[in-house]
This record gives structure tokens, C-alpha cells and sequence, in this order.
């Protein structure tokens, strides 16, 4: 059977606001229209974050509502796997970080595996007992987990997480290349993280996406994996 690539595409992203690009979408219409559009370019799966009214993060239910609620309405034939955030604001709370995939079950949800320094200015913080929670959540909620690892120490917590019942196989994971503080972005550093994945998580699934200056290189290098997919951020 021939292999596909598997294309994400998460329009919006973490943090970039209209003044570092216009085209970034901000509003749920704009990200509405871009998640369609890049469908219509043979995307399978949208990655969603959502902003507030000045374009910071937000973990507000109400956005993630009206964007879902604004695809299925107009777009009714769109059937693009969703992929949601739990992690689109610093210093949002653990119930607020879980409450839209509660409400909106959609069929992935990010996982963030390890707590680490964001951009050389706070803390992006996923203690392990939100961890727990938020694993066991998505197996009785039956939401897949994309499992963001930004060092190969959090392909071990993830391990472990599956080796307590917290995580079920088969994991997918997505490599996190090149964020400052993580692991930089590079083939060599990507290869070592797959095969970390490997050895400690075998049979799983695995993309990748790269931050900045590596965001083609590792782009390409995910497309030419078997087994892999390619992730666009």
C-alpha cells in the first residue's frame, strides 16, 4: 500500500501577532477561513489556537466554540481532523486548559510532556499532576493525544506516562524542533529523536515541525520519513 503524507497545518500558532505577519489569522472567521482553504490544499489536520481581542493567547472555551461551531456551518462537507490546544496561554489554569476539549471533544488534543523555559522569558509549566489529569481525561473523553516533546527528556516522561496507564499505544508524537529552550532544529537532532522515540515508545507514530530558521529544513526532512508526517506551523 502506497504511504501518504500527512499535512497539519496550524494557522494561527503560538504566539505571532498581525504586526510580526498580516496574514496570521486572529479572529474565529479568519481562522475559519484559512483552516478551510489550506483543507482545500490537501491538509488533513488543523492544529487550533486560538486569541483574544488583542491577539494574546487565550484558552477561552467561547473561541474555540465559535470557531468550531463557524467551520461546521459553513463548511459542512470539511470533514479536517481537529487538533486543539491545551496549551495556547502561559498562565491559564488546568481546568481551563482541559475545559474546550471537554465540551468539544475533538479528535486530537496537544499534550505537552514536560515542563521547560519559554523563549528565555517564563515558564511553560505542565506539572505532572495536570499530566495525569489531562491523560486520563483524553482516554475517557476519547480524544487522541499529539504528544509535544521539545527534548528527547520528555520522549522518557512519556514513557513513563504510558507504562502507568496514563498514556495508551499507540502514541503519536510531535517533535518540536528548534524552540528556544528546546532541542535545536536540525536532521541529525531529529533523527535522535526518533529513534529515542523508538527504543522507549515502540510502534509509535511521530511528526515534526521546526521553529524559525529550521522551519523548512524540518518540514522537508518530516516529508521524506516513512511513517512520518510533516507539520506546518
Amino acid at each position: 500500500m502506497t504511504k501518504k503524507t500527512i499535512i497539519t497545518v496550524a494557522t494561527t500558532g503560538a504566539w505571532p501577532k498581525k504586526e510580526n505577519n498580516p496574514n496570521v489569522p486572529m479572529t474565529p472567521q479568519e481562522i475559519v477561513d484559512d483552516v478551510y482553504d489550506c483543507w482545500q490544499a490537501g491538509a488533513a489536520v488543523a492544529h487550533l489556537h486560538m486569541r483574544d481581542e488583542e491577539g494574546n493567547g487565550t484558552m477561552s472555551a467561547d473561541k474555540f466554540r465559535e470557531t468550531v461551531t463557524l467551520l461546521r456551518g459553513q463548511h459542512p462537507d470539511c470533514d479536517i481532523v481537529l487538533n486543539m490546544t491545551t496549551s495556547g496561554a502561559l498562565k491559564a489554569t488546568d481546568e481551563a486548559r482541559q475545559a474546550h476539549i471537554k465540551e468539544l471533544r475533538p479528535e486530537m488534543g496537544s499534550f505537552d510532556c514536560g515542563s521547560m523555559n519559554w523563549m528565555h522569558s517564563s515558564v511553560f509549566l505542565n506539572t505532572p499532576a495536570f499530566l495525569e489529569d489531562l491523560g486520563r481525561n483524553m482516554q475517557e473523553w476519547n480524544i487522541k493525544p499529539e504528544i509535544e516533546v521539545f527534548d528527547p527528556g520528555m520522549i522518557a516522561n512519556a514513557a513513563y506516562y504510558l507504562k502507568k496507564g496514563i498514556l495508551k499505544a499507540p502514541l503519536h508524537f510531535q517533535m518540536c524542533m528548534g524552540c528556544a529552550n528546546g532541542i535545536p532544529g536540525s536532521m541529525k537532532n531529529l533523527i535522535f529523536m526518533k529513534e529515542t522515540m523508538d527504543m522507549l515508545c515502540p510502534g509509535s507514530t511521530w511528526s515534526c515541525f521546526g521553529v524559525g530558521h529550521c522551519a523548512m529544513e524540518m518540514t522537508f526532512w518530516g516529508c521524506r520519513q516513512s511513517r512520518s508526517f510533516a507539520s506546518i506551523e
